[in-house]
């Protein structure tokens, strides 16, 4: 009697899973999230540490706003009940100052909160762009395999032969 071995037969290899890609960085994104609420556009791009500078920076501005514009109400509205009211009742506070001086403070305080506005809208649009460049710089490759190298070459030009240096990025 004579047996025979079960011959090997090769398994069906077994389909590939996709691999999920994680697509292209979109820096439209980055820029439309960073304008509607600065500081989400760095979180988009993975910059974590940057949110609570863009929001710190955000924050001062509503403070020297808010601020400054509070101070220049309060001076100016003094300054109404002084000349066009006539009120003779003065807070403790401002009863040494002419209305001169409170004018001249209330300009101060306005020509603040102005440079308060600007700040803060210099601080939004620097979010916006730094989240920008974030986004298109995303996938850029840093790793230690880039090498630049600079070296004399001829090279024929015309009629003439002339030496010229190559430069070469890798």
């Amino acid at each position: 009697m004579q047996m025979q071995a079960q011959e090997k037969t090769a398994l069906p290899a077994l389909p590939a899973k996709p691999v999920k890609s994680k697509g292209k960085h979109n820096p439209k994104v980055a820029t439309l999230l960073s304008a509607v609420l600065p500081g989400t556009g760095q979180i988009y791009n993975r910059k974590y540490w940057k949110t609570p500078l863009v929001w710190g920076a955000s924050a001062g501005c509503f403070y020297l706003m808010s601020t400054n514009f509070r101070e220049y109400n309060t001076r100016r509205n003094i300054i109404v009940d002084r000349t066009v009211n006539k009120l003779v009742v003065f807070s403790d506070q401002y009863a040494d100052k002419s209305t001169d001086e409170l004018l001249a403070e209330s300009n101060d305080y306005r020509k603040l909160f102005e440079l308060g506005v600007a700040l803060s809208l210099v601080v939004y649009a620097l979010n916006v762009v730094d989240a920008n460049v974030d986004a298109h710089m995303f996938d850029f490759d840093v790793s230690d395999n880039l090498s630049m190298h600079v070296s004399p070459c001829f090279l024929p030009v015309g009629n003439q032969a002339g030496i010229h240096l190559a430069l070469q990025l890798r």
